[in-house]
């Protein structure tokens, strides 16, 4: 685990009689575990000058995929042929046959990757990949027919869909979109010592609505019951109907600090310190600070990772599967009360700790993990946590990028790329856009085969 304890050396370069110590870097990659087994001396550490002129990732350039044993025997080598087309043999009948529907599954060539954290004590973090992982990261891909992607969605959303409500749903929607599309890693987490915005229920089935309903009658919470019937309204054009919350009505930044003393009574409120506030029905926003006490909801970022690789929709996956798609990264930092404490903390600690145990739990089956100790987020540690957390975050998709480019490379000397299957890959690729464009008569055609 990336622990940091000790600040890490700062070179600004690396002088021309030091090239012997990383001339043979890249034939012996496959042997060093990590950046950090690379020696000290060689390393350059300065970040501002470019990844792909620091000698250690410099050398990862020259990596091509090693060269395969020769087979003994054209036999051995037809065998493997056959055997690779014997998985694939029911389907290429079909597809021989002309069933539109049958294709092989589209060659992935990217890796694109989700990043899931909060926003405001991330800035950096994000920042840095962005501006210093991403470019090499593309460049190294790029010698492999590899495009690196970094889903960032602090731009992904814009202010008209925060108001009216569909922030949880973009992200979802793009963390199944990088699942979808990467041919490796594809969800990046990063918990620190925040748990995060919390929304009320976007949505809410005729049930679970009658049933909030119900229990604000219940406990005789008149401003939770006044919150539900204000802020969501049936929409009868969903299948199933379902009860939508209300776009946000209040967006002037100076109307939202003058009523911050109301949006307090209003949580007091819900947990049974006051009864004697009544918030306006027309004020959208109030009624969901109501509501989100109420219902009591995950974070956006809890969401995020459920939906990415918690969730026990994911139990028919192979957990080590998915679990090599999935980079989790803890930072600890100490106890800060400096001055803008709160962007490094927040009250939500029971539920933050829960999610950090469970998803480096989830680690245990094989996702890149690391975990970092940070002093304070305003001295000089800082930095080498920086650095120490792009170096790694920069391994875990090299090794991925590596990976992938063996693999590929196994199985076209190996005969995985025979004329057979590059010519049922040609098929799919017209049947896919078939399945696009064409509108089928099956009618017609049942009757021509009967005929």
């Amino acid at each position: 685990m990336g622990c940091v304890q000790s600040k890490i050396k700062i070179d600004v370069g690396v002088d021309k009689e030091d090239n012997d110590i990383y001339h043979d870097a890249a034939d012996s990659l496959l042997n060093i575990e990590s950046w950090r087994d690379y020696p000290e001396q060689a390393l350059v550490n300065d970040m501002s000058v470019d990844r792909r002129e620091r000698a250690y990732w410099k050398s990862l350039l020259a990596w091509a995929p090693p060269a395969l044993a020769k087979k003994e025997s054209k036999e051995e080598d037809a065998a493997h042929t056959v055997t690779l087309e014997d998985s694939y043999e029911l389907l290429a009948k079909r597809i021989i046959r002309g069933e539109i529907e049958a294709a092989l599954p589209p060659e992935k060539n990217s890796i694109r990757i989700f990043l899931s954290s909060t926003f405001n004590d991330y800035g950096a973090e994000r920042d840095l990949l962005l501006r210093d992982v991403l470019p090499f990261l593309k460049f190294f891909g790029s010698k492999f027919g590899i495009d690196v992607v970094i889903s960032e969605m602090r731009w992904g959303i814009s202010d008209e869909s925060v108001k009216e409500n569909r922030t949880i749903e973009l992200c979802m929607n793009e963390i199944e979109h990088c699942r979808n599309v990467s041919v490796g890693p594809f969800f990046c987490l990063m918990l620190g010592n925040r748990y995060g915005y919390r929304p009320p229920p976007p949505m809410l089935s005729v049930s679970e609505y009658n049933d909030a309903l119900q229990r604000a009658k219940d406990e005789e919470n008149e401003q939770v019951l006044l919150a539900l019937q204000s802020v969501y309204r049936l929409d009868n054009n969903l299948r199933p109907p379902s009860y939508v919350l209300l776009t946000q009505s209040v967006d002037n930044t100076s109307h939202k600090e003058s009523i911050g003393n109301t949006i307090t009574k209003l949580i007091r409120y819900g947990k049974g310190e006051s009864n004697s506030y009544k918030p306006p029905s027309n004020d959208t926003q109030l009624h969901q600070e109501l509501l989100t006490d109420f219902f009591d909801p995950p974070s956006v970022t809890e969401r995020e990772a459920m939906n990415g690789f918690l969730s026990s929709n994911h139990q028919d996956t192979d957990k080590h599967e998915l679990a090599k798609k999935v980079g989790i990264f803890h930072r600890n930092i100490e106890k800060y009360d400096g001055p803008h404490s709160s962007k490094y903390h927040d009250e939500f600690e029971e539920q933050l700790d829960d999610l950090k145990f469970r998803t480096k739990k989830f680690a245990v089956d094989g996702a890149f993990f690391r975990e970092y100790q940070v002093a304070s987020p305003v001295d000089e540690d800082v930095e080498s946590y920086l650095l120490e957390f792009s170096n790694d975050f920069c391994q875990w998709i090299v090794k991925s990028i590596i990976d992938i480019a063996t693999k590929r490379a196994e199985l076209s000397e190996g005969g995985g790329q025979s004329t057979s299957l590059l010519l049922l890959r040609e098929i799919s690729i017209h049947h896919a856009h078939a399945q696009r464009i064409c509108v089928g008569r099956e009618g017609i055609v049942r009757h021509l085969v009967q005929h």
